[in-house]
């Protein structure tokens, strides 16, 4: 069909690595670590002046500081075979080279696509409600919970949090939302 093949890969990267839609947007092949099994984090497609699409620091950065935004994410075992699969056959797979491409070698520059195209029609196809692609990113946070219980620190870092509250905020109340349970 229309659906360029690495985008169900991309969706099933961002739920099991917790990271910002543009992060992965960006991410080339040289932050992938197969053998320490992490994905570094370090640069995000952001959108500039004018609504154009443009490739920099991740999310946000205090005066002289390095983000936590900057980090490194455990990759699963399935999650590493899927990725070097892609990158055997992938026509963009040299260190320099963005991991998550469109169809026509470019790179995402916003998860319209992504969501239109390969995220509702699976949430069609399964009867449930139709997720966003930031939802995979809550999704993560609610593994992590499950995975490190009440370390918020950790979970923070992960998510790429300056703060804990930050992460409690936002994904405490839908990690514990009832009426989404259902």
């Amino acid at each position: 069909g229309n659906t360029p093949w690495c985008d169900a890969l991309a969706l099933s990267f961002l739920a099991q690595t917790g990271l910002r839609f543009g992060e992965p947007a960006a991410l080339k092949w040289k932050f992938i670590d197969f053998d320490k099994k992490r994905v570094y984090v370090r640069s995000a497609v952001r959108k500039a002046e004018g609504g154009t699409a443009t490739v920099g620091i991740t999310k946000t950065v205090r005066s002289g500081e390095i983000s936590k935004s900057r980090r490194s994410v455990f990759l699963t075992p399935h999650l590493i075979a899927e990725l070097k699969e892609w990158k055997l056959r992938s026509p963009a797979s040299g260190d320099e080279d963005r991991v998550f491409l469109t169809h026509s070698l470019e790179m995402h520059k916003d998860s319209n696509h992504l969501r239109r195209n390969v995220l509702h029609p699976a949430c069609d196809k399964a009867g449930i409600d139709r997720l966003r692609v930031h939802d995979l990113r809550h999704f993560f946070a609610s593994l992590c919970v499950d995975l490190y219980g009440d370390n918020w620190n950790r979970i923070a870092d992960l998510l790429g949090h300056e703060s804990t509250e930050t992460t409690r905020k936002h994904y405490a109340e839908w990690i514990d939302n009832t009426d989404r349970d259902d």
